[in-house]
């Protein structure tokens, strides 16, 4: 094996490696942001527990940020992955290039500080709103 196909294995291997990451770390994401609020939709003493919190409207409006955050990043990678399939494949039926917009959609398919943006935002939400949850005095009136 010569040096570029092992530097084409490796890359391959390591895309994989992200692929699989990427797919775990969003169902984490969304298993948590559906998750937590649940607890505090289905159990009377976590409602009440919520309740107490002067800041119930944000903690709840936070949480929906973290889902929301995911949806957007699920639908936006939709959009490019499709892209660039389109970008491919008018240039292998065609044989010329598609429409401009989708060729500059279809260039940020490699673009991982999108995922990053969305990923950090994600858990950025989840952790203001447990800070918050965190906080809540039981003790007040």
């Amino acid at each position: 094996m010569d040096k570029s196909e092992r530097l084409k294995a490796s890359r391959d291997a390591n895309l994989a490696l992200y692929s699989e990451y990427n797919k775990t770390l969003r169902s984490w994401l969304v298993a948590f942001g559906i998750a937590v609020p649940a607890v505090f939709v289905t159990s009377k003493d976590a409602k009440e527990f919520l309740l107490k919190s002067p800041d119930v409207q944000l903690i709840i409006i936070v949480f929906l940020f973290g889902v929301a955050s995911q949806i957007a990043i699920s639908f936006l990678n939709k959009f490019i992955s499709w892209s660039a399939y389109h970008r491919d494949d008018y240039k292998l039926i065609q044989r010329r290039d598609c429409h401009p917009v989708f060729k500059r959609i279809a260039s940020l398919e490699n673009a991982i500080w999108i995922d990053f943006v969305f990923d950090v935002a994600t858990v950025g939400f989840f952790l203001w709103a447990i800070v918050k949850l965190l906080t809540i005095n039981t003790t007040a009136a």
